[in-house]
């Protein structure tokens, strides 16, 4: 396994790669059955580019980053890598021996293997002179490697133990594991997406400096702000289509918003209304205490919604986990009047509490089962008679919530991992807005989801404050200056301030980071 920044600097790229392509498509064109995902899709990346590719959810940016990597075959269309024809016939993996690497939004980790494990696989680890694994030599090496990026975590720890920025920091040092004159391309699909702003700068600096190499970045995003920081140049998609190719420097923020959607996109969804008188606490929180929470209070009734602050570290990412019983806790929560156990998941969503999850794919979704299934599981009592459920009834609640909810598309039948995630994320949040809970607490509740579905998240939370306490923890300080009434942020595992709106991103960041 190889440093991600060699001693010996990956200058050679310049000189091995003589195409000045280093990705070339052309008429692209990819449908599943009868609908139409791509549309003679073009896209060119010259050597040592960062460009930017954004889109609504479902607009095509993933079922294209599946094609370059095989998991896709395409139905017409050409793609070449620097220079060299690559073949669309779906081969998995023909992707990473043509030049191009990628990181996927779902990381595609082995949980139960540890980083330096994640590391090697693809890139083999280092051997002895016996032909042994060198497992000493791979520890430094990945420990080496992360620290290059500025991550600090014991890489000997498997997967399902670190937190989400460690396995993202995790997959990205994968990807760039070896790197050498044969890569051409590196694709990040949404490599921010668990990330807060401040952890976001060092994965920049890396990605800057192998374009300044010769590797070219192919950066997808929904978060703007990164396309105007990072990239040279923006390629935007709407509905299968590559409807504008510039460069950065000639798009605004507002330009951008309305070609991916199509129209302007209004913020009023996102400005605070009249909120229910608030009473009671209906979640009560004392003295929480887990790894890194180190005695939280906090409470929140109906009628209001409450954020969650707090850089890397902060403790949280272990505020949801621990009121969901999913990790262990002490200290007490209370949800109107009773007390939630601990470790009892199901006991605590019993007692009323909601729970959208960070990793909606392993943890809020079924994910084989149907759009129609998946929106009325947590509710099927409302349906059920003499020991049946009235498909009808749930039907057409189904219904009315996709219609309600705008997922897309709008089949109750499909198989909900088809969805692009910010419909999925709809999804998860629409199954528990149709039940009875009192209490709904959302862990990055608009992590990887676009411009447009998180108007319509806004605007079902803010809707939904009339009969729910809503809790949210989130990476994206906008996020919670925008739509959250009270604002707790935590530093070192306390909560150190209580901002009450109206507030802002700057200050939010400043106190996080303890200006």
């Amino acid at each position: 396994m190889v440093p991600l920044i060699a001693t010996d600097p990956i200058q050679s790229v310049n000189t091995a790669v003589e195409h000045e392509d280093a990705l070339t498509v052309a008429g692209v064109h990819k449908s599943f059955g009868p609908n139409l995902v791509l549309n003679r899709v073009d896209l060119r990346i010259r050597r040592g580019e960062i460009r930017a590719l954004i889109g609504l959810n479902g607009s095509g940016k993933s079922t294209l980053i599946k094609i370059l990597a095989g998991f896709h075959a395409a139905d017409d269309g050409q793609v070449a890598v620097g220079g060299q024809p690559l073949s669309l016939s779906g081969h998995q993996a023909h992707g990473s021996g043509a030049g191009l690497r990628f990181v996927h939004q779902d990381l595609g980790l082995a949980a139960n293997l540890s980083a330096v494990d994640n590391m090697a696989l693809g890139f083999r680890y280092p051997r002895t002179k016996l032909g042994t694994v060198a497992w000493g030599r791979a520890r430094r090496d990945a420990r080496r490697s992360l620290e290059e990026l500025g991550y600090n975590f014991d890489p000997s720890q498997t997967i399902d133990r670190l937190n989400p920025v460690e396995r993202t920091g995790t997959a990205i040092v994968r990807a760039l594991a070896g790197t050498d004159e044969s890569v051409r391309l590196l694709v990040l699909d949404e490599p921010t997406a668990a990330l807060p702003a401040t952890e976001c700068a060092r994965l920049f600096d890396a990605v800057q400096r192998l374009a300044d190499r010769g590797v070219a970045v192919l950066y997808v995003t929904h978060h703007l702000d990164e396309v105007f920081e990072l990239a040279h140049r923006v390629s935007v998609m709407r509905n299968g289509r590559m409807v504008d190719d510039s460069a950065v420097a000639d798009r605004t923020h507002d330009q951008l918003v309305e070609m991916m959607a199509g129209r302007p996109v209004t913020k009023e969804a996102a400005r605070r209304g009249e909120s229910a008188a608030q009473g009671a606490a209906t979640l009560s929180v004392t003295g929480l205490r887990t790894g890194r929470l180190a005695g939280v209070d906090l409470h929140a009734s109906v009628g209001e919604i409450v954020g969650i602050a707090g850089i890397t570290g902060s403790g949280r990412d272990e505020v949801v986990p621990a009121i969901m019983g999913v990790i262990p806790r002490e200290g007490e929560i209370r949800t109107g009047g009773r007390v939630v156990p601990p470790r009892r998941p199901h006991r605590a969503v019993a007692s009323g509490i909601a729970c959208v999850p960070a990793n909606r794919i392993d943890d809020g979704l079924l994910p084989f089962m149907s759009i129609k299934d998946n929106l009325t599981i947590a509710g099927l009592r409302a349906f059920a008679g003499r020991g049946f459920i009235r498909r009808e009834a749930e039907a057409r609640s189904a219904g009315a919530w996709i219609a309600r909810m705008a997922v897309r598309p709008g089949i109750p039948a499909l198989p909900v991992i088809v969805l692009s995630g910010g419909n999925q994320q709809k999804v998860v949040l629409g199954r528990w807005l149709a039940t009875e809970h009192t209490v709904l607490v959302l862990d990055e509740p608009t992590q990887g989801v676009d411009v447009e579905s998180r108007v319509s998240v806004y605007r079902e939370l803010r809707e939904a404050t009339c009969r729910l306490a809503v809790l949210i923890c989130s990476s994206d300080s906008e996020e919670l200056a925008q739509l959250c009434d009270r604002v707790l942020v935590l530093r070192r595992g306390r909560i150190v301030a209580e901002l009450t709106a109206p507030t802002s991103a700057g200050e939010i960041d400043a106190i996080a980071l303890g200006s």
